[in-house]
């Protein structure tokens, strides 16, 4: 049953990408809280570089690779806010 929801989530994020042809100049961004679920993050990572020229960064609290959230500019993202996928 918990898989349902991160079975979902997934496909969420990849619909959002695949929707999403005004991206092509652009980055993803994807909300990591990569103390909490860093391999979920991982999966959703992988699956949207295929689909973003200019790759996908990790948004969090500047920790552990991730980009401060407070301080980046997000007009320049096309923007995926992903939940925990952890229970």
């Amino acid at each position: 049953m918990r898989y349902t929801g991160l079975t979902a989530a997934f496909a969420a994020a990849i619909a959002l990408a695949a929707s999403a042809p005004a991206a092509h100049a652009q980055k993803a961004l994807v909300y990591c809280p990569v103390t909490i679920d860093a391999g979920g993050c991982d999966r959703i990572v992988s699956a949207l570089k295929s689909k973003f020229a200019d790759s996908v960064d990790r948004g969090f609290d500047g920790s552990s690779g991730t980009l401060d959230l407070k301080k980046i500019d997000l007009q320049h993202y096309a923007v995926f806010v992903v939940p925990s996928l952890a229970d």
